[in-house]
């Protein structure tokens, strides 16, 4: 495995989310060097902490992004369930894809929706991520142009940690950073790339701990906890 690493961004009132996270992680997401960033309490065992006891969602973020080493963070927020399996392989191409073309971002989509303004990629398949992605169903590649939406959407990324870091300011909520983080991205000339999966994630939790319809049948399907709201 190339230089990479997960990082959960969380809360510790939303700690009622970590175990079901947990469980998706070590099934589908073969990546071994894990950190997790909250304020006071531990995500829990084989995840490195980088707590520091601020409010501002975004410094403490930025502190574990400053102590990572690995130059490639698969970064993903605790409600974020990743339902289906990547391999080691497909982890591989995503890297070499972004090395080749240069990447600060592979946005992990879910199939279904058309994006709202790219441009089709020059390469459909992108250089091989087609043929070794095989289990999923293929919806297509694209980049984001720099006047797109959310270019800092917080949806499942591998990210060049560099890149994310640049993309934030102190003080920020997760709310500013999709919102601001976007028009700071947007004159940084950064390169997105947007790849369509069959259901890679389900977004167990919305703004306010309100339960995403659909939770009970993701629960079933992966036998998970029943989740308790704080």
């Amino acid at each position: 495995m190339k230089s990479i690493a997960l990082l959960v961004s969380t809360c510790d009132s939303y700690s009622f989310l970590w175990d079901n996270f947990k469980t998706l992680i070590s099934k589908n997401i073969p990546i071994e060097k894990k950190y997790s960033c909250s304020e006071t309490l531990s995500i829990g065992e084989n995840y490195i902490p980088f707590n520091t006891n601020t409010a501002a969602w975004s410094d403490r973020l930025i502190n574990a992004l400053k102590r990572i080493e690995e130059e490639y963070i698969f970064f993903v927020l605790e409600d974020y369930y990743m339902t289906k399996k990547i391999l080691s392989a497909e982890i591989d191409s995503i890297l070499d894809t972004m090395i080749d073309k240069n990447l600060d971002k592979f946005l992990l989509q879910n199939g279904g929706n058309m994006p709202h303004t790219y441009k089709t990629y020059e390469m459909i398949g992108v250089d091989g991520v087609e043929k070794q992605i095989s289990s999923c169903d293929y919806y297509g590649s694209f980049m984001l142009v720099n006047q797109s939406p959310y270019l800092t959407s917080l949806q499942p990324a591998v990210w060049k940690r560099e890149a994310l870091l640049g993309c934030l300011e102190k003080n920020w909520t997760p709310w500013d950073f999709e919102i601001k983080g976007t028009h700071k991205a947007s004159t940084m000339n950064i390169n997105i790339l947007m790849y369509y999966l069959d259901e890679v994630y389900f977004n167990a939790c919305r703004k306010g701990k309100t339960l995403s319809p659909g939770w009970d049948e993701v629960k079933r399907a992966h036998n998970l906890k029943e989740l308790k709201l704080l």
